[in-house]
Parts: C-alpha cells; sequence; structure tokens
C-alpha cells in the first residue's frame, strides 16, 4: 500500500517542482511594466485625410490579434500610452512606362512613437518608424488609380502596426 502511495506521490511531486517557473508565453507576468496599452488616434502631420483613424484601426486591430498587450478602452484603465504621429507620407514615382507617365508609384509613410508610462515617462520611443508600398498607376482612370493607393496604404498600414509590435515586443522581452 505504501508503495502504491508512493508510486502516485512521488511524481506529482517532481512534476510540481519542475513546474514552479511555468507561466503562459505572451501573457503579462507580475513585475511587467506593460500590462494594458491605451492608443488614442494619432497625430496626422500629412496631408492625407482620414490617415490618422487608418493607422490607428490598425494598430488596435493588431495588438488585439496577437494578445500579447491587453488594449485598455480610456487611458484611466491603461498603465501605459502608445501615442505619436504620421511624420510624412511620400508618394513618388517607382517606375515609367516608355512613354515617360509613371507606371506605378511608391508610398512611403513615416511614423513617430512613444510609449508613456502612467508618470510621463519615455519607455520606448522611435521617431523613424518607416514602411513603403507600390501601387499601379491606370492610365487614363484616376478611380482605379486611387483604388489601387488605397490598397496600397491599406498593406502598408498592416505591415506598420505588425512592425510596431514587434519593436515593442523585442524591447520588453528582457522583462
Amino acid at each position: 500500500m505504501q508503495k502504491a502511495l508512493l508510486r502516485l506521490v512521488l511524481p506529482v511531486l517532481i512534476l510540481s517542482l519542475c513546474a514552479c517557473g511555468y507561466h503562459f508565453s505572451g501573457g503579462a507576468r507580475p513585475g511587467d511594466p506593460v500590462r494594458t496599452v491605451f492608443i488614442p488616434v494619432l497625430d496626422n502631420e500629412t496631408a492625407e485625410t482620414g490617415l490618422e483613424t487608418m493607422i490607428t484601426n490598425g494598430l488596435i486591430r493588431e495588438f488585439t490579434r496577437e494578445q500579447k498587450f491587453t488594449l485598455a478602452h480610456s487611458r484611466a484603465e491603461a498603465n501605459v500610452l502608445l501615442a505619436g504621429s504620421i511624420e510624412s507620407l511620400l508618394d513618388e514615382n517607382a517606375a515609367r512606362r516608355s512613354s515617360g507617365d509613371s507606371a506605378l508609384r511608391r508610398v512611403r509613410m513615416i511614423l513617430s512613437l512613444e510609449l508613456l508610462d502612467e508618470d510621463g515617462r519615455v519607455l520606448w520611443a522611435d521617431d523613424k518608424i518607416s514602411e513603403h508600398e507600390t501601387y499601379q498607376v491606370v492610365s487614363g482612370n484616376l478611380a482605379a488609380t486611387q483604388a489601387n493607393k488605397n490598397q496600397a496604404l491599406s498593406v502598408l498600414t498592416t505591415r506598420l502596426a505588425m512592425k510596431i509590435r514587434h519593436r515593442m515586443e523585442a524591447y520588453f522581452e528582457g522583462f
């Protein structure tokens, strides 16, 4: 009887001791500096209207999708604030047709972001986050060209949001 009990208790005891440092990856651990993040609408320093909403929504989607950080609904609920601005949006020729007309254009966006704690101290900052995407120019069809540009901006927004989340995760990995 004692041997049977020992066979049952010993493995449980060993597993308990081995598992004392176990935690779910991606979840908040005690002492982590970032648990809840509030993302307000970014400032838009460009002439492209609506870009600030597009980027902010992309960030919110990315942070919600990955769940490495918890999103807060207000600044009061968050222990950090991810804020910043869209510094520039360049729309330039990427390729020309033999006639000299533009065949492809490239949109390049630069963001400046800060992650601030409750006391306003900067925990993480990057003022040169950039990404670019090309889109096709449809000769004689401004609406189709604009639709292509909008699609390029959508792709660009998604990539920027992923890049920002990855940089924040890499920065806080040591905590």
